[in-house]
């Protein structure tokens, strides 16, 4: 009797879930893969990624920072070459908190998830932005597709990355204002986008531009028409973009970041994302090829660009050529460009694809496949690829049993590194190490910056550099600073204490 209940209570499941799958296969159309398939080839391709050291461990020890004490550590505690306040902690903190509550949480594949998540949501706004437009979904996945290539090689795990949804999202909020008569309700939703923006990342002023550019639009038709009117729905928005900028701990002196930021010399001149795109790299020949395309599908498609829709791919093209960080903005908004554009040409050519082609069974092994994908892709599974494979580890370039070695012993706590290997000793030995130098570009000046390529390549008086600024330890990058491992070596007065596959240490012997 048991048997034959448990046989039964087994049949009954078994039919449940047949029946589910049946239900969902029968929503599912053939036009819905394009999403899927592109989405979750976004997630699976960022699931991929591993964890940088530059960029990101610093930032988190700023996030611990503050949950210890409760306020922000603006004072400068990592550096033993500068000193003073650092005051752009102020536009990252809550990134910076964000990303430390993650990595407490769940480590590093709890980071990858998180990033991941942040990433692919920010392209599924893309997609919801040319479905919105066009209700073809081919083009509006394919747009979404072209932004997100562009996207993927700035996407490393950083505060950055969360300046991708926050884009995407003030998009969506933007296009929604113009679009709804609650305006009111997209408007307090991008303020609250500015909350969160002008406290993780630099790059809040992107928004600004946008409706600046809509804006401009509106005021060319108001003179037209002599009806001024027209202006109120972006100087509102503007309104409201201002009101969540200013909800900041440093109020309207925030703007003096971007200010400073574009004018350090030190950023413009040694950080590679910084410097003008060139086709020697992936970005600039996906950008490249990305804007030739665009040119091409706008030319062939017909479509008469608004003096807005000008206004943003001018401005985002000259970005993208001077900076080749900003190939992911032009990407992000261009990418409804893109989708309206193609859905001109594809309908104009017939070739939109049909919905009534529609096979459930089909369409639900594709897109379980997909899905099937997605799952495999998670970080938990890395363990299962074969030892060496390049994207085995959630950590890449991180020294970690170096400085494991370094908090077990007592060394000289001046500590001459890596630039990345500094930003994850700032995490990891913080107290009891101090850095020369990370990736803080606007914090250090040039002489110091030179006086670090110098020393890294063991060039000129490299030994009495380090004397001067009383450095008494290296912990050296064996791929970067071959030079240095080699020159240190040969010198009398420079003892190796440790070395992997990685990382090589020197103490300093008078």
């Amino acid at each position: 009797m048991a048997d034959r209940l448990e046989r039964n209570h087994l049949r009954a499941i078994f039919y449940g879930i047949v029946c589910a799958v049946r239900k969902t296969a029968s929503y599912l159309r053939f036009e819905h893969l394009w999403a899927i398939i592109v989405l979750a080839g976004i997630f699976s391709f960022a699931n991929t990624t591993a964890i940088r050291p530059n960029d990101f461990w610093f930032h988190i020890a700023y996030g611990r920072s503050f949950i210890q004490t409760g306020r922000l550590p603006v004072q400068e505690q990592f550096s033993f070459t500068q000193a003073g306040p650092y005051p752009s902690v102020y536009n990252y903190w809550l990134a910076q908190v964000f990303y430390y509550l993650v990595y407490e949480f769940g480590g590093a594949a709890w980071v990858v998830l998180v990033s991941s998540l942040l990433f692919t949501a920010a392209y599924y706004l893309v997609f919801r932005i040319g479905l919105n437009k066009t209700g073809n979904w081919s083009a509006a996945a394919l747009g979404a597709l072209f932004a997100a290539i562009l996207g993927m090689t700035s996407a490393n795990i950083r505060p950055q990355l969360l300046a991708y949804l926050l884009l995407a999202g003030a998009m969506y909020a933007i296009e929604k204002f113009r679009n709804s008569r609650r305006r009111w309700v997209w408007g307090l939703t991008l303020s609250g986008i500015m909350v969160i923006w002008v406290n993780s990342h630099g790059t809040f002023f992107l928004p600004f531009a946008l409706i600046a550019f809509w804006g401009l639009e509106k005021a060319v038709a108001a003179y037209k028409e002599k009806s001024f009117s027209l202006l109120i729905p972006p100087i509102a928005l503007s309104g409201y973009a201002l009101i969540g900028t200013l909800i900041n701990p440093r109020g309207w002196r925030v703007f003096d970041f971007l200010y400073n930021m574009g004018t350090a010399s030190t950023i413009n001149r040694y950080a590679s994302e910084w410097q003008p795109t060139s086709l020697h790299q992936l970005t600039g020949q996906l950008f490249f090829m990305a804007l030739i395309i665009l040119a091409a599908i706008l030319a062939l498609s017909h479509r008469r660009l608004s003096l807005a829709e000008w206004s943003s791919l001018i401005l985002f093209t000259l970005l993208a050529i001077k900076y080749t960080r900003a190939v992911a903005w032009f990407g992000l908004t261009q990418a409804a460009l893109f989708a309206e554009s193609l859905d001109i040409l594809l309908n104009r050519n017939n070739r939109k694809v049909a919905r009534g082609i529609d096979r459930p069974w089909f369409n639900f092994v594709i897109a379980g496949s997909m899905g099937l994908l997605a799952i495999l892709s998670l970080p938990w599974f890395r363990s299962y690829l074969p030892r060496g494979a390049a994207n085995r580890n959630l950590l890449m370039d991180t020294p970690v049993e170096a400085v494991e070695f370094m908090t077990q012993n007592v060394l000289t706590p001046n500590v001459f590194a890596d630039m990345g290997f500094s930003s994850y000793l700032i995490w990891a030995a913080a107290g009891q190490y101090k850095v020369f130098i990370d990736p803080r570009f606007e914090f250090y000046p040039e002489a110091i910056w030179d006086d670090f390529i110098e020393i890294s390549y063991a060039e000129g008086d490299w030994e009495n550099l380090l004397e001067k600024y009383q450095a008494g330890t290296l912990l050296l990058h064996r791929v970067f600073q071959r030079p240095l491992i080699e020159a240190a070596q040969t010198s009398a007065h420079w003892v190796k204490v440790y070395e992997d596959p990685m990382a090589v240490i020197f103490t300093y012997k008078p």
